[in-house]
């Protein structure tokens, strides 16, 4: 090999290389998250402490905190992953307010969620203890959930963009 075609060589390769990288970043990136919000997430739970694990007992235990907390921070990935259907996947039947599953079938996750939604949703810190009798929110009430006898669902999804209809 002479200087030049070695020189070519190595551009090659390094070109291939770096498309490597570029694929293995979007890998890691997805792993990442997945780690952070799901593997993390028991470690991250924590974040209760003995006045939530107080407040569960006047409830006579109905749920765990560290339980509300880890489907509070789910929830959150889904919204962050732009995951419509792993949302309403979490919904049991129909909300009780909130776009129908009916409604979002068809649609893409911001045909129905705003990015300033999104951010309101995501921003909030996820709670270890109910809001009273109402269940758990996020985002000062846009996302309401709580344990039922199938174990934990959405309720309501509020302030969405409103489904138009045509005259």
């Amino acid at each position: 090999m002479n200087g030049k075609s070695t020189i070519n060589y190595f551009m090659l390769r390094a070109n291939r290389f770096h498309k490597y990288l570029i694929q293995l970043n979007s890998f890691l990136v997805r792993y990442l998250l997945f780690l952070l919000f799901f593997w993390v997430s028991p470690v991250a739970a924590n974040e209760c402490n003995k006045e939530d694990q107080d407040y569960a007992d006047s409830w006579k235990n109905y749920y765990v905190p560290e339980d509300a907390y880890a489907f509070g921070v789910k929830v959150q990935s889904l919204i962050l992953n732009k995951d419509l259907s792993g949302v309403y996947s979490l919904v049991e039947d129909e909300l009780k307010n909130g776009p129908k599953k009916k409604f979002v079938t068809n649609k893409s996750f911001s045909e129905v969620f705003d990015e300033e939604w999104v951010k309101k949703v995501l921003e909030d810190d996820v709670p270890c203890s109910p809001v009273g009798w109402r269940g758990f929110m996020l985002g000062n009430g846009l996302i309401w959930y709580n344990k039922l006898d199938k174990g934990w669902k959405i309720l309501s999804i509020n302030s969405v963009l409103e489904p138009t209809t045509t005259p």
